[in-house]
């Protein structure tokens, strides 16, 4: 499905792009999954990190806002924390992960 010449797949693989570029710009190594690791690819993690940054990171880019907690359901369980960060069309970018995770 197209919006504004772009298809959501394309959406979602440029936001995961932007995402790595302000980690990066932040001293944080990390590459997509689809790039690095096709195991982390293929667990619903979006964004790999290859420093000690614990976190798994799912991006979305959405037209209208999907509950995080779909998202976070799919994620695996590990060591590291599970991360959802959104950008919904005229609303923003969010981010969303347990709050147990928040408080560790």
């Amino acid at each position: 499905m197209a919006t504004r010449g772009r298809s959501a797949r394309t959406r979602g693989h440029n936001y995961e792009r932007q995402i790595v570029q302000e980690f990066c710009a932040m001293g944080k190594q990390c590459k997509t999954s689809r790039y690095a690791s096709r195991l982390n690819d293929d667990a619903k993690i979006d964004i790999t990190f290859t420093d000690t940054f614990p976190f798994n990171i799912q991006c979305k880019a959405l037209n209208v806002f999907k509950s995080p907690v779909e998202v976070l359901r799919e994620m695996p369980e590990s060591t590291n924390y599970n991360v959802v960060f959104q950008k919904i069309n005229h609303a923003g970018e969010f981010v969303t992960m347990k709050k147990e995770d928040f408080y560790d």
